[in-house]
């Protein structure tokens, strides 16, 4: 005998259909909430436990965590021109290289419309900005596309504190512990025999 959830239900004059979703199909969805014993923070970025509003926020510094641009000319399938004012949104980063390692660029509009590609590296060429991306878009973006330029947390203890200026949020752990233990070895009399 099994147990599950009646889903998708479906009736007509002549018959009734519907899904049923297993417990086993249930227990994939759920996630436990739970601080695993690890140095990386455990949090989604953005989640309840998080306290960032990722859509909408700054972090501690005022710098936004997206900023909406348009595609400019000289764009390709595998670097993003935009705007030198986007380095100006984030707050001219002395080196974007680091500062938008963990975002990514999200197409809104046009042919690569709703592709998300993770930024590789930043470079600037006179007043364009060249956001190369991780892997080459499926299409290339046309000039005056809109796209999103998202930052990402690094799950880090440093990170947090950069971003939110609040480590009591930080879901992680400092440091974790060396797994060394010392075994003890108990006999219980009549378990062994000579």
């Amino acid at each position: 005998m099994t147990f599950g959830e009646i889903r998708d239900l479906s009736l007509s004059d002549t018959t009734v259909s519907f899904r049923i979703a297993s417990i086993a199909s249930q227990m994939k969805r759920v996630t436990i909430p739970r601080r695993s014993f690890q140095a990386t923070c455990n949090y989604q970025f953005g989640g309840t436990a998080c306290g960032v509003d990722r859509i909408n926020g700054v972090d501690s510094n005022g710098i936004p965590f997206r900023v909406s641009t348009a595609v400019q000319v000289g764009s390709t399938a595998s670097y993003i021109v935009l705007p030198s004012s986007v380095l100006l949104a984030f707050g001219s980063p002395a080196n974007p290289n680091f500062f938008f390692s963990g975002a990514d660029i999200l197409m809104t509009s046009g042919s690569a419309g709703l592709q998300a590609n993770p930024i590789q590296r930043v470079q600037t060429v006179g007043l364009q900005t060249r956001f190369y991306v991780r892997n080459p878009f499926l299409t290339t973006p046309n000039v005056n596309d809109s796209c999103v330029v998202r930052r990402w947390c690094k799950k880090t203890l440093t990170d947090c504190q950069l971003n939110q200026g609040n480590i009591n949020q930080y879901g992680g752990y400092p440091a974790v512990p060396s797994p060394i233990f010392k075994p003890r070895i108990v006999k219980a009399p009549g378990l062994f025999s000579n």
